[in-house]
């Protein structure tokens, strides 16, 4: 399906966690993070999303998942 020439998308959000190290990787499922785990959780959407475009695509937002 196309919108205004663009590929519409599933409206997933790019999901991103953060370990301790520092070091970021994108996440297909998060079912597998333990809620104990997570030291904090950001959404950033439109043109903030955008910092992390190198991990995927940005369009519906990005989760990013801090570990403790």
């Amino acid at each position: 399906i196309k919108v205004r020439g663009e590929k519409k998308t599933d409206g997933a959000p790019l999901y991103l966690v953060k370990s301790s190290d520092g070091n970021i990787k994108k996440v297909d499922n998060i079912d597998s993070i333990s809620p104990n785990d997570i030291k904090t959780m950001n959404v950033y959407k439109g043109n903030k999303g955008e910092q992390f475009k190198e991990y995927g695509n940005t369009t519906n937002g990005v989760i990013l998942i801090e570990l403790k």
